[in-house]
């Protein structure tokens, strides 16, 4: 299965990407962020708890910068 993401939104630092992981597992992002050294934060939002692990395992792979869970109120200092 293919995913589009518009890479050229890393040409220049990315302080936040905010992904949604209803459709998907979260890890089906890995591809694409494990070559983005402008990528400095990850949220992700309008998730399922059946994609939650996949969220975890992001988190785990990219321990040298945030990530986070969406929730309602939250706020992100950057």
């Amino acid at each position: 299965m293919r995913y589009s993401f518009p890479l050229s939104v890393f040409e220049k630092p990315v302080d936040l990407a905010i992904c949604e992981c209803e459709h998907f597992p979260a890890t089906a992002y890995l591809p694409i962020f494990e070559s983005q050294e402008n990528l400095k934060s990850l949220c992700f939002n309008h998730y399922v708890g059946s994609f939650m692990a996949s969220i975890f395992q992001v988190k785990k792979t990219h321990e040298k910068i945030p990530v986070y869970i969406a929730n309602d109120g939250m706020e992100i200092t950057l």
